[in-house]
């Protein structure tokens, strides 16, 4: 893997780890990726919604389509999601700039 995608996957596992830790006041040490956003970390449908999803876009400058969100059940979910799109949007770009 390149050193470019490493880092992408590097700052999306960051931002979300960053968000979740704000959101539910627990420390980022104790964030296991396995982590059920509801279920185990207590994220209710309205942070899910309003606060978890929308930050995410923005920080990581990466547009997650809405059908995508009901996919999300863990951590490790929102990662790869988030990595998908991020290198959907690259190759968009690049085969854009041909």
């Amino acid at each position: 893997m390149d050193s470019f995608k490493q880092a992408a996957k590097n700052k999306i596992k960051d931002e979300v780890f960053a968000i979740l830790e704000d959101l539910c006041d627990i420390p980022r040490e104790n964030i296991d990726l396995n982590a059920r956003l509801v279920e185990d970390l207590k994220v209710n449908s309205d942070d899910l919604s309003f606060v978890y999803a929308p930050q995410l876009q923005k920080r990581l400058n990466t547009k997650i389509p809405i059908w995508e969100w009901g996919k999300i059940h863990t951590v490790k979910d929102t990662i790869e999601l988030f990595e998908k799109y991020h290198e959907l949007k690259y190759i968009h770009r690049s085969k854009g700039s041909l």
